[in-house]
């Protein structure tokens, strides 16, 4: 219909009688969930157990931001204390699935390599560089969300060396206290 302006979506509520109108519009209510649902905070666990990052949960429209989510998880409250043991729980199936991309990237050798006209065989340093860091990223942040398992293992070595003089000092230092002790 050329002439009339398409009407937007709006809700609209009566609301008591003024001079000038009887109905009163309001913008539909739009924006990220903020409000805590188990549905929902289920949802970001098992997407998370799935490899995907929280942010890229989080670019999703229908989930809440970042903040939101932090916030849930910094609640002490009964019932997001649930949430926070499935979040905990589901970063460490996050890195389980990383594991394996680990393997899959290091793996992937289809675009190491390109052809070019004359048939020589060069080497697709871009490809090979990006796939070492997807590797390195995952492997590091595998080692600090799950150190025991899959941090580096550090080793420490104590050498003792008995020293004869070091000994024997001790030993007159002692005996010269007791014997002080006996003269008291």
């Amino acid at each position: 219909m050329a002439g009339k302006s398409e009407k937007k979506n709006v809700k609209k509520k009566k609301v008591k009688s003024t001079p000038s109108n009887s109905i009163q519009t309001v913008k539909p209510v739009m924006g990220r969930p903020r409000l805590y649902s188990k549905k929902l905070a289920d949802e970001i666990c098992k997407q998370l157990s799935e490899g995907k990052t929280l942010t890229a949960i989080c670019l999703q429209d229908e989930f809440p931001c970042i903040s939101t989510v932090m916030s849930w998880l910094w609640n002490e409250s009964e019932i997001k204390k649930d949430f926070l043991e499935n979040y905990t729980r589901a970063r460490e199936q996050q890195c389980e699935v990383w594991s394996d991309e680990v393997i899959d990237v290091a793996d992937d050798s289809t675009l190491d390599e390109t052809m070019t006209e004359d048939g020589r065989r060069l080497e697709n340093r871009e490809f090979v560089s990006r796939s070492k860091l997807r590797v390195e990223t995952r492997l590091k942040l595998m080692g600090k969300r799950m150190p025991k398992k899959y941090g580096e293992k550090t080793e420490q070595t104590i050498h003792h060396v008995e020293d004869d003089n070091f000994i024997n000092a001790m030993k007159d230092a002692a005996e010269k206290a007791w014997s002080n002790n006996d003269k008291v």
